[in-house]
């Protein structure tokens, strides 16, 4: 069982990367393995700055970095997700670099041949997300009104079918040790929801092995 963190921040160190951290100190009580990426450590090696994600909204780059990270993602089990939702912070890059490689936890698109067929191919998966908006889940989130960074991170879960199991909100930057306190318990409440889907998760059950049936023996017939 592997976790899988990714963290889609510009900056480290503020309430989304702590929180991922927070989240998957819980979570990984409950998984074998657990790997950390970061989104943009990948445009200082692998982006080639091609400008066509600009225009088409998709990641065109075919490095050897890009496509082991997403090999990484494709093998985990787990994922937990943090993003900035300001429009400040908007990096049309980022938004479709971080689409190729969620797509790629959910088996919607292959790092070596594209985009896949949608369907529920990551139905056995599941994945937690952590963003620097306010508390949205309800209204909004019913018509599909997700914060920037967020919306595109969930609609290619929804179409990959991973159960998404919760989101955790916190602050854009600190503000005192109380927001340490309240980044904690968030992310420490959502990486105990996430790890509790391993104990829910279906035991692969062997495939039985067919017992040989003897050949039946040959009547004997008596010659008089």
């Amino acid at each position: 069982m592997r976790l899988a963190v990714l963290d889609a921040t510009a900056v480290g160190g503020g309430p989304v990367s702590r929180a991922l951290e927070c989240a998957a100190r819980e979570t990984g009580r409950r998984v074998d393995d657990t790997c950390h990426l970061r989104l943009y450590r990948l445009f200082t090696s692998s982006c080639a700055a091609c400008g066509s994600c600009a225009a088409t909204g998709r990641c065109s780059a075919r490095h050897a970095d890009i496509h082991e990270v997403a090999q990484t993602l494709l093998d985990a089990d787990l994922l937990l997700v943090g993003v900035l939702s300001g429009a400040s912070q908007r990096d049309v890059r980022a938004e479709a670099l971080l689409r190729r490689l969620v797509g790629s936890f959910g088996r919607v698109y292959d790092p070596r041949y594209g985009e896949l067929t949608a369907g529920e191919a990551g139905r056995l998966k599941t994945a937690g997300l952590v963003c620097s908006a306010p508390p949205f889940l309800g209204s909004l989130a019913a018509l599909g009104a997700f914060p920037y960074g967020l919306n595109a991170v969930w609609r290619v879960l929804d179409r990959a079918g991973v159960d998404v199991v919760g989101t955790a909100s916190v602050a854009r930057r600190w503000s005192g040790p109380s927001s340490w306190d309240v980044t904690r318990e968030r992310a420490v409440r959502l990486g105990r929801v996430l790890g509790a889907t391993v104990e829910r998760r279906p035991v692969p059950v062997p495939p039985a092995v067919a017992t040989p049936v003897p050949a039946p023996r040959p009547a004997r017939v008596r010659v008089a």
